[in-house]
């Protein structure tokens, strides 16, 4: 019987798997960050906008934001829950419907955003956003 002592190995840590781990991740964040789907609305800035004599505005529709929170639609207040379905109503009868929303300078961008939302939702495309100052 051998009792001599044995050597003790001392354990190798190799980094060639940790690189390895490193490396995919690095591929898979790169391509999962290529699939993501942001939507954006083509906007322009109100001093780009240029004014066309065609028109084309006296056949849109207008929705007004005012500060208060109230909603007209043309010149009646409605409810803002009530815009995807007067939206749609309107669109029945103009398959080219276009939409002018007028929100005050100093409004919420979220209840912008919500309206636009609902507009798009009623199945119109065209939609042109003013800005009213009131000084």
């Amino acid at each position: 019987m051998n009792f001599r002592e044995q050597e003790r190995r001392r354990a190798e840590l190799s980094i060639a798997p940790l690189i390895d781990i490193v490396f995919l991740l690095l591929v898979f964040f790169m391509l999962a960050g290529s699939f993501l789907n942001l939507e954006a609305l083509d906007l322009a800035s109100p001093g780009t906008a240029t004014a066309s004599g065609g028109g084309g505005e006296s056949d849109a529709l207008v929705i007004r934001l005012h500060d208060d929170g109230a909603v007209t639609f043309g010149n009646v207040v409605v409810d803002p829950n009530e815009i995807v379905e007067r939206v749609e109503r309107a669109r029945a009868e103009d398959a080219d419907l276009n939409v002018v929303v007028v929100a005050p300078s100093q409004e919420a961008v979220q209840r912008l955003i919500t309206v636009v939302d609902d507009i798009r939702m009623a199945g119109v495309e065209a939609i042109a956003i003013a800005v009213r100052d009131e000084l």
